[in-house]
């Protein structure tokens, strides 16, 4: 199962070991249809703020899934705005916001990685 709330679109339950294409027990068992247990995709991210329809901080990059050891690697390399996140990677160039201390100025290219090892992440 993915993890509960908003972090399960990006994190398996950190405690499982890994899955299986096999659910015993369950209407997937033994389906051809099974989401497969490795797979990658690009991404792009756009956030907005609120009540807005104006982008305000947007991402590039690839993420890579091995569902049967529940790893994940998610690679980045275009990043423009204002990130305003919980959670974020460190800020060089922080944006000046009391109402925002989160507040980070990133422009241009970057070249960084996550990497998810079950309950581990760096």
């Amino acid at each position: 199962a993915l993890a509960p709330g908003p972090i399960g679109a990006a994190h398996m339950l950190a405690q499982s070991p890994g899955y299986s294409s096999d659910c015993e027990g369950t209407p997937g068992q033994q389906s051809p249809y099974m989401w497969p247990l490795r797979w990658t995709a690009l991404t792009e991210s756009k956030s907005l703020a609120y009540e807005s329809d104006e982008v305000q901080y947007e991402s590039r990059g690839r993420v890579w899934y091995m569902s049967d050891r529940n790893w994940k690697r998610s690679d980045t390399w275009y990043q423009r705005g204002v990130q305003r996140a919980v959670g974020q990677s460190p800020c060089k160039d922080r944006v000046d916001d009391k109402d925002q201390p989160f507040a980070c100025r990133r422009d241009g290219p970057v070249n960084r990685t996550v990497l998810h090892r079950g309950e581990k992440m760096v």
